[in-house]
């Protein structure tokens, strides 16, 4: 499988990078939105794990962004913020 982790975190990327690799995932990682879809329009991708808060292009915009252009894939939200309607936003 092919996964996508977008945060702007090094140490978060490095992190579940390890895990998913361990796990025989190829890994892909972008440090914002922007170079997401960059890749994202290149690159087929089974799953993306999209960071919120983020400079340059923030975790919604990538979101909307994929729903349109690859609604078959799945996204999944990773962030620490912790607030319910950052979630249900994200969700929407």
């Amino acid at each position: 499988m092919r996964v996508l982790v977008v945060d702007d975190e090094p140490a978060l990327r490095r992190s579940v990078r390890a895990y998913l690799e361990d796990l025989d995932h190829q890994v892909l990682e972008a440090e914002n939105g922007q170079m997401a879809l960059e890749i994202l329009a290149t690159t087929p991708v089974d799953v993306a794990l999209v960071d919120l808060n983020m400079p340059v292009l923030d975790g919604y915009a990538v979101i909307e962004a994929t729903r349109r252009s690859h609604p078959e894939m799945p996204t999944v939200v990773i962030s620490g913020v912790g607030v319910v309607e950052e979630a249900l936003r994200a969700v929407r």
